[in-house]
């Protein structure tokens, strides 16, 4: 049996980033939104090309952390934020492009590719399982696997 490993590093959440706020903005653009956000988090802001336009007479954001508020914004727009990488990103989903315009196409990894394989968990214990989905190209089957991390 073949098997991909991914290595992933989470985002240090415990920031001011998820403070609740109570707060107004009048007349504010998505991007002027994720850059205060942004700025007050000291990571970059990074908005997609399709959602970039799109802007609010009134928001309120009410008791929410700031990282909640962009999450309830970019969920109306059918878009996703999180941090990454140093930067605040809001994109739209299924674009097929990164946040920065480039074209996103999904790695082909054939079995001759795969050497070597590993499985290490650092970082919070907040977590107590991983789970992973992928779609075949060739039949359009989706598969997903989640699992638990062990106890110690």
């Amino acid at each position: 049996m073949r098997t991909l490993s991914i290595t992933v590093t989470a985002v240090d959440l415990k920031d001011d980033i998820r403070v609740p706020r109570a707060r107004f903005r009048i007349d504010r653009s998505l991007p002027q939104i994720v850059s205060t956000v942004a700025g007050e988090a000291g990571l970059k802001p990074v908005v997609g090309d399709s959602p970039h336009g799109i802007g609010w007479p009134f928001l309120a954001q009410t008791a929410e952390s700031n990282l909640h508020f962009l999450t309830r914004l970019a969920a109306e727009l059918d878009a996703t934020c999180k941090p990454a990488g140093g930067a605040l990103v809001v994109q739209r989903r299924g674009e097929g492009k990164t946040a920065a315009g480039d074209a996103l196409t999904p790695p082909r990894i054939t079995p001759q590719r795969l050497t070597d394989w590993s499985w290490s968990y650092r970082g919070r214990t907040v977590y107590r399982s991983a789970e992973a989905e992928w779609t075949e190209t060739g039949t359009g089957v989706t598969h997903k696997v989640k699992r638990a991390r062990a106890r110690r």
